[in-house]
């Protein structure tokens, strides 16, 4: 594989984002609906599409493959504080493959105008517009029954959606890989309320899938009971620091099977989360968000270091 420096890579990330031309544009004014997530996500949304491509490349050979979005959104993102339109996890799914692209796109969305905005931009795909962790999940599960093969789960809940028996639900019926992004912040704000709010230990609980987290800890320091937890039900278990601004910060948690001797496509899947794990952690979301202003011609000053 050629040489690639940080540049490279990270111009290749971005122009996927903001698609071909004007494609994201013309999109968005088919529903006129958008997210706004702040300029960390633009990290976050790179690290999908690269592990998209990387996957449907490896396993998309292999027969039947379905990408699970449990909380997809209306499809397109804006840059909060920005005009600018980059792909949203459902746009990635289905234009970032390189080769082969997923047999199935599954898209859990329990927003009306959202999952009606998904079946306007992507007609073939299945949208289940119903809460994940209610009625939504029997929905996901028929289908993956109905749909065997190898799936991709993504989950990006805003906060502590999603439910960890949810998650056990779908890795237990599906031949399957997660990623999942895990915010501390979140974590925090409902450990500080329920310090004044006995009720919000339920939310807490249902998140990690136990109530463990009372024996003490912050976010950060509660990552490491959550990966304990999802490692009851995958072997392996990776997460990249993702750097926003200040001193925000999330993880993204791939959690894979075991990777068995002479499985060549899944060790190259494996190894592919730990190789950029080191790219994405060198820089913040900040210099990624100035680097997207370059990708697209505004004029903006970039720095970063050239390793590999």
């Amino acid at each position: 594989m050629p040489f690639k420096t940080d540049f490279q890579w990270w111009q290749e990330r971005a122009e996927l984002l903001k698609g071909t031309q004007d494609q994201v544009s013309r999109i968005q004014e088919r529903t006129h609906r958008v997210y706004e997530p702040g300029p960390w996500a633009i990290m976050k949304l790179s690290l999908l599409g690269y592990y998209v491509q990387v996957y449907t490349n490896i396993l998309g050979k292999t027969g039947t493959t379905n990408y699970v979005d449990l909380f997809a959104g209306p499809g397109v993102n804006r840059v909060r504080g920005t005009q600018q339109l980059i792909m949203g996890s459902p746009l990635l799914a289905e234009y970032a493959p390189e080769r082969n692209r997923f047999t199935n796109l599954v898209l859990c969305e329990k927003d009306n105008d959202n999952a009606e905005a998904l079946r306007t931009i992507l007609p073939r795909a299945i949208v289940i517009n119903k809460d994940v962790n209610a009625e939504g999940l029997t929905d996901l599960v028929d289908f993956l029954k109905s749909h065997a093969g190898h799936s991709l789960v993504f989950a990006d809940p805003e906060g502590l959606e999603l439910h960890f028996d949810t998650l056990t639900t779908v890795l237990g019926v599906t031949y399957s890989d997660v990623l999942i992004n895990y915010q501390p912040t979140s974590v925090n704000r409902v450990l500080g309320q329920g310090a004044q709010n006995p009720a919000m230990e339920e939310p807490l609980t249902k998140f990690f899938g136990t109530p463990q987290w009372k024996d003490g800890g912050d976010g950060d320091q509660l990552l490491t009971l959550y990966c304990a937890q999802i490692g009851k039900f995958r072997d392996n278990v990776v997460q990249v620091k993702v750097q926003g601004t200040r001193l925000f910060h999330y993880y993204i948690i791939l959690a894979t099977r075991k990777v068995k001797r002479g499985d060549a496509e899944q060790e190259k899947w494996v190894k592919s989360f730990v190789r950029v794990k080191e790219r994405v952690e060198k820089v913040n979301a900040q210099t990624a968000r100035t680097f997207l202003e370059i990708v697209t011609g505004n004029q903006a000053f970039f720095e970063i270091g050239e390793q590999s």
